[in-house]
């Protein structure tokens, strides 16, 4: 390859994402934390609406590992026959990017390979096979040079990490973009590392500090592949509301409110 490849192909590979929609597995988690909720806080009837959502989109997405995390979960016996179907799915796909890989590899160049590599990946998450999406980003994350392209594969692994509530991957992967960020993080990289960073501080009740990051990324925020901006502002009222003083909550989120 070339030198201005090279240079062209790290231009790229630092570039920011392009705006991301909330992950339906995402999605998904929250409504299966809801789920476990007691009825006083979740009406039954919107439990039925979470359920059957829940189901139908892991059978269209085809979600064979996450169709067993919900079978277990709400104590639902496993539809063996969808299982199956689902799951013959998810070997067909990833035997299309493994094909897709070696052609990219014979017949085109790293960026055309990477771009595989990141997209059967990001598949694992998909489906909710947290342990080969989070070894696939582990892999990616070895031989990636650019700053940005690293802190969006960490990004993505903390994504996992949210879907599972996995407090010890969260709290690496929090340790390792602030890292990262300090190195060499843009300033889109930087407000959405602070959304990352708030949203585990809250998932471990550290409510003040959640609160003051959140309120920071009120007027920046782009985290939409993590919730809806109508979420984070709940979040940010939530937190503030349990945490910070009167004046604060005055002069800062109030404002918020009513803007």
């Amino acid at each position: 390859m070339s030198s201005a490849n090279q240079k062209e192909e790290k231009v790229n590979d630092d570039a920011p994402e392009e705006e991301l929609t909330q992950s339906v597995i995402l999605e998904l988690s929250n409504q299966l934390g809801l789920l476990q909720l007691s009825n006083d806080l979740v009406p039954v009837s919107e439990k039925d609406s979470f359920k059957t959502n829940i189901l139908t989109q892991v059978e269209a997405l085809n979600m064979a590992p996450y169709y067993q995390h919900v079978c277990t979960t709400l104590n639902l016996d496993v539809d063996q026959a969808l299982f199956t179907t689902m799951q013959s799915a998810n070997v067909a796909e990833i035997k299309s990017f493994d094909e897709k890989e070696i052609d990219a590899k014979e017949n085109h160049g790293e960026t055309e390979v990477r771009e595989v590599q990141i997209a059967r990946a990001d598949y694992y998450a998909k489906i909710g096979d947290k342990k080969k999406s989070i070894d696939s980003y582990e892999e990616l994350l070895k031989t990636t040079v650019g700053a940005g392209a690293k802190i969006d594969l960490v990004f993505a692994q903390l994504r996992v990490g949210f879907v599972w509530n996995d407090r010890k991957l969260l709290k690496e992967k929090i340790a390792q973009a602030k890292g990262l960020v300090e190195k060499g993080g843009d300033w889109e990289r930087r407000n959405r590392y602070g959304v990352y960073t708030a949203t585990y501080l809250m998932l471990t009740k550290q409510f003040k500090a959640a609160a003051e990051l959140f309120l920071k990324a009120t007027a920046t925020f782009t985290c939409s592949e993590l919730y809806s901006y109508n979420q984070f502002v709940f979040y940010t009222v939530f937190c503030a509301m349990v945490s910070l003083d009167r004046v604060t909550i005055r002069d800062k989120v109030n404002y918020i409110l009513i803007s």
